[in-house]
């Protein structure tokens, strides 16, 4: 890979793959660990008493793990105290964070915490080495998100299956429900009224209008993913109006 395809962004940082000797964060070369590498796989395996081999059980993937290596140049010796702290500063948030790799023209991301942070400083030196380590809980990589209207057969090229989001608008009384493969329905029976959009993401079973969450109001839940290179078509009846569907690429 080329040492200038990588750009990585997470926090309000930006640490960047440049061979020239930029300030700022520089990412080393094959110093980029965890992110292109399929996850660890995690399952309970249990011998067959009096037989050869164990029996056949679910295999799930275990988080990921990314690290990133490089070296800070800054103008002055405060700039580079000031990069520690910035680096520092990521550790320990409430809540995991968009882990952005910008690569080969193509963008993908992660939900990710910064887990470990190395960033030793040597008096009056004004560059240093440092590592960022980085924990997703959820070990999918996400890219680019698709747009399908009604009547528009939804594909996401990932390597696993995505999970679709459907924006419901127009009027529609008595609510709707929509058609998804092996004949799976999501049912919904509150009301659709102009400009007031439905949002229904099936990874989380929510339904959202105008943003505020309501429960409640789905009373067949059915849920499918799309595989990758795959492509669905999906329905909708009652009312009318404007229906999407929107997919987004999601690989291991």
């Amino acid at each position: 890979m080329s040492h200038t395809a990588l750009r990585i962004r997470y926090g309000g940082l930006t640490m960047q793959g440049d061979d020239a000797d930029a300030l700022g964060l520089n990412i080393s070369e094959d110093a980029f660990t965890g992110w292109d590498d399929a996850p660890d796989s995690s399952y309970d395996e249990t011998s067959i008493p009096g037989e050869d081999g164990s029996w056949d059980v679910e295999v799930t993937l275990a988080s990921r793990l990314v690290s990133v290596e490089g070296y800070c140049l800054a103008d002055s010796i405060g700039k580079l105290g000031w990069w520690k702290g910035a680096l520092n500063g990521q550790m320990a948030r409430p809540a995991a964070r968009p882990f952005v790799v910008e690569k080969f023209e193509t963008v993908q991301w992660a939900l990710a915490h910064a887990v470990g942070v190395k960033f030793p400083v040597f008096g009056g030196q004004t560059f240093a080495d440092f590592k960022m380590d980085f924990w997703m809980p959820n070990p999918r990589i996400f890219g680019a998100t698709g747009i399908f209207a009604e009547g528009q057969a939804a594909v996401q090229y990932g390597n696993r299956g995505a999970t679709p989001v459907f924006t419901v608008n127009g009027t529609r009384p008595s609510g709707y429900t929509i058609g998804g493969p092996g004949g799976r329905v999501l049912t919904v029976i509150a009301p659709v009224v102009t400009g007031h959009p439905h949002v229904f993401d099936m990874a989380t079973g929510e339904l959202t209008i105008d943003g505020a969450l309501v429960d409640g109001k789905v009373t067949v839940g059915d849920t499918w993913q799309v595989p990758p290179g795959t492509a669905w078509t999906h329905t909708i009846t009652g009312g009318s109006g404007p229906f999407q569907t929107a997919l987004t690429e999601t690989s291991i």
